[in-house]
């Protein structure tokens, strides 16, 4: 199954921010910043914006003074945003929109990423889907995006979860990475840096996510009540 790589649209966005952060708009610095509390769900590419916007000055430019806050995954960014302790957090969508269906105060204000950046890292003996069969693969926790996508990319090639191959709930990230070169599983849907590591260690992409399905990966989301009270700092965010 043909990959592409990894395009450079995330060398892009860094430059383009860094250059719109050169020059300060009309009366930003004629006030105080506003302290926010932005979520970071993962330290991986799809939450590279708000990084950028941090060190760059970015934020600062429109008036905000981001603290950035590591946390485990969408679920508990989700629930931070919930309980008022965040202003903003990337969310994967399943994750928002389940929320949202449970009664959440959340808002979806735009998505970073119009693909999953995903590939299916797996043995050398494995070279088509239909090798999976009996096989072992690690894709998250029951119910995150790896898992869905998992389930989704299986069936469209054929194969049906859990009765053909084994799901391992196992965290995406290192975790998954030390399984799969342990030996506990026999593939693992890895984001990036972690597949290209993989990728060292001698295993080979089967799927790339992107290409499997399209879906949008990354929102950036609030509560609706942030918009109704503090409009201008979610304008000066999204800026």
């Amino acid at each position: 199954m043909k990959v592409r790589t990894l395009p450079t649209g995330a060398v892009t966005v860094l430059v383009t921010l860094l250059l719109f952060s050169l020059t300060p708009p009309l009366g930003a610095q004629e006030r105080a910043l506003k302290k926010i509390k932005v979520g970071l769900s993962a330290p991986s590419p799809a939450n590279v914006i708000p990084w950028v916007a941090k060190e760059a000055g970015i934020f600062a430019k429109y008036g905000l003074d981001a603290e950035l806050i590591l946390l485990q995954g969408s679920g508990q960014a989700s629930q931070a945003l919930i309980g008022g302790s965040l202003f903003v957090a990337p969310v994967v969508t399943p994750t928002a929109i389940n929320a949202v269906l449970g009664g959440a105060d959340l808002v979806i204000l735009a998505h970073t990423l119009p693909g999953v950046v995903s590939r299916l890292m797996v043995k050398p003996e494995i070279r088509t889907v239909a090798d999976l069969k009996g096989k072992k693969i690690g894709a998250g926790r029951y119910g995150t995006l790896m898992d869905f996508l998992t389930r989704y990319i299986l069936k469209k090639h054929g194969l049906q979860p859990d009765r053909d191959v084994a799901l391992i709930q196992i965290d995406v990230g290192p975790e998954l990475l030390q399984a799969l070169i342990a030996g506990a599983v026999d593939g693992g849907a890895l984001s990036h840096p972690a597949y290209s590591q993989a990728q060292q260690r001698g295993f080979h992409p089967l799927w790339d996510a992107r290409q499997e399905i399209s879906f949008p990966f990354m929102e950036v989301v609030t509560r609706r009540k942030a918009i109704r009270e503090d409009r201008t700092g979610v304008m000066d965010y999204m800026k």
